[in-house]
């Protein structure tokens, strides 16, 4: 990642970062991540090779919030098939 300055920030003193992801080059031309003076980030934009643009904007982060179980519990729709198993390469 390098500063881009030809990126304005959604807020002043906020700064923004410019990089390219090797790993997905076939479909990401480039990554902005903006970060506000507490390093946070504020700001993701992903610019696509096919000039699509997907923006991400993050505002009163939360750090450490405890989270019950419950909400990770996954009931699918009736009839839906479910497959169980484990991932390759795990």
């Amino acid at each position: 990642m390098s500063l881009a300055p030809d990126v304005t920030p959604l807020a002043a003193g906020d700064v923004v970062l410019r990089g390219v992801p090797q790993a997905m080059a076939d479909r990401v031309s480039e990554i902005l991540l903006e970060i506000t003076p507490d390093h946070q980030i504020a700001r993701i934009v992903i610019d696509e090779v096919d000039g699509s643009t997907t923006e991400y904007r993050l505002s009163d982060p939360k750090e450490n919030v405890e989270i019950p179980a419950a909400r990770f519990d996954f009931t699918p729709p009736a009839g839906t098939e479910v497959v169980e198993g484990e991932l390759e390469g795990n």
